[in-house]
């Protein structure tokens, strides 16, 4: 698993997905590919399977996103999905977030445009498996995913399904 490994822990598998999906801002995206790790068997150049668990997989896709966005200089205050700034938005329901030995008040609104779920202030940089896990569609695997798996040398599994 990525999340508190150095890079130097990491299976090859997991270092080929963090260099290739290093770029998955929408959250979307982010859960195809989570749905696309979770018991799915990925095969590799030497014929070597490779998967993981649900959590696993939630794991992976959290680290990956969370090195993006730390590097990212964005607006938090504004919508991802829409531009807008979170005012614009339905009130979903407030809690505490821990950021570092920090606890923060967030409130959860939801985009008007995508549907999807945010808290303000963004926690975007600060994301684990639980942000992924149970998402619906484990182990369906988009077309966008599948051909980016091959480009860096992963065949899906025959039996696996494709979405």
């Amino acid at each position: 698993m990525l999340s508190g490994l150095h890079e130097n822990d990491q299976s090859p598998f997991e270092v080929h997905l963090s260099n290739e999906f290093q770029d998955i801002e929408e959250n979307d995206r982010a859960t195809d590919l989570y749905r696309a790790l979770c018991n799915t068997g990925w095969i590799d150049a030497s014929g070597e399977r490779n998967s993981m668990s649900w959590r696993s997989a939630g794991d992976v896709v959290a680290e990956i996103r969370n090195r993006l966005f730390v590097n990212l200089d964005v607006d938090r205050d504004l919508c991802m999905h829409c531009q807008q700034r979170r005012e614009e938005h339905q009130l979903v329901e407030g809690r505490k977030i821990s950021i570092g030995d920090q606890e923060i008040e967030t409130t959860r609104f939801r985009c008007l445009e995508s549907r999807d779920q945010q808290f303000w202030p963004d926690q975007r940089g600060n994301e684990d498996y639980l942000d992924f896990y149970c998402a619906g569609g484990e182990g369906r695997v988009a077309n966008w995913i599948e051909e980016r798996m091959k480009k860096i040398g992963y065949q899906l599994e025959a039996s696996d399904q494709k979405a």
